[in-house]
């Protein structure tokens, strides 16, 4: 079992993680401002709240998209990964680690950004903001943004750790089920039935067509393509499929399910 990778997984994970620990502490307010200050200076106020929700809206929606493509340029490059045939996986899984690690990075773009902006001014009416609504915004940014990095790099850790393919060399069929640290490793000649399941689901009304592969070997291990966030018997699972019984001469069933 090949597990060369994990410290690759680990190191990613880990780092991703403890970046918004960089991110400067939230500090207490140097001066209590009085009732008539902030009405001072309300319209300065009610721009940096505005400009404040836009720049956060903007920055966390590139972050999260820059992270995704990021997550899905480096999970092809895991060794784990590197199959003649592989298996595809939907990429909407990698939204979820790449919403929790954007927002995380978010945070250092958003503070750069905003001191642009509002210049001067901006460590003055963080300040007041915070007394007013009674939120340190950047303590609560710091404190969101290690739950998001943290759940993201669980999230990346996983799914760096899930992958299905045929090594064409050695004629192998390699699988590492979602949320298992277990690979499996079978030579082409095990697998002892192929079943394509023609599935179909109810959900409010409507019947989705929603077709997989399902593999048993020898030993009696079990894996179904549908696995996880995927549901897919096309593609390049077809091409992987094709190329398992022009090897193997295996004759492929096919059943029906409604669920």
């Amino acid at each position: 079992m090949d597990k060369s990778h994990l410290w690759i997984e680990i190191a990613t994970a880990s780092l991703l993680a403890l970046l918004p620990l960089l991110f400067p502490r939230g500090k207490d307010a140097k001066h209590q401002f009085t009732t008539q200050e902030i009405n001072l200076m309300a319209p300065q106020m009610r721009r940096f709240t505005w400009i404040s929700v836009i720049v956060v809206l903007v920055v966390l929606f590139l972050c999260v998209a820059l992270a995704i493509d990021l997550l899905l340029n480096l999970q092809s490059l895991m060794p784990s990964q590197q199959f003649a045939h592989p298996f595809t996986f939907m990429d909407i899984y990698w939204f979820f680690p790449g919403m929790g690690l954007g927002f995380a990075l978010s945070i250092y773009v958003v503070d750069w950004v905003l001191r642009r902006i509002i210049g001067s001014q901006y460590d003055l009416l963080s300040e007041m903001s915070s007394q007013q609504y009674g939120i340190n915004a950047k303590a609560a940014m710091r404190g969101l943004a290690i739950f998001g990095a943290v759940a993201g790099s669980i999230g990346v850790f996983l799914g760096y750790d899930w992958y299905a393919g045929v090594r064409k060399p050695e004629q192998q069929i390699v699988i590492n089920p979602f949320l298992s640290f277990s690979e499996h490793t079978y030579p082409l000649q095990d697998i002892a039935s192929l079943t394509y399941v023609d599935y179909y689901a109810k959900e409010n009304g409507n019947l989705f067509h929603l077709p997989y592969y399902q593999f048993r070997f020898r030993d009696g291990f079990q894996w179904d393509s549908r696995e996880g966030f995927r549901h897919v018997a096309y593609g390049e699972d077809s091409l992987t499929v094709a190329y398992i019984i022009q090897q193997t001469h295996l004759s492929i069933d096919t059943t029906q399910l409604v669920e």
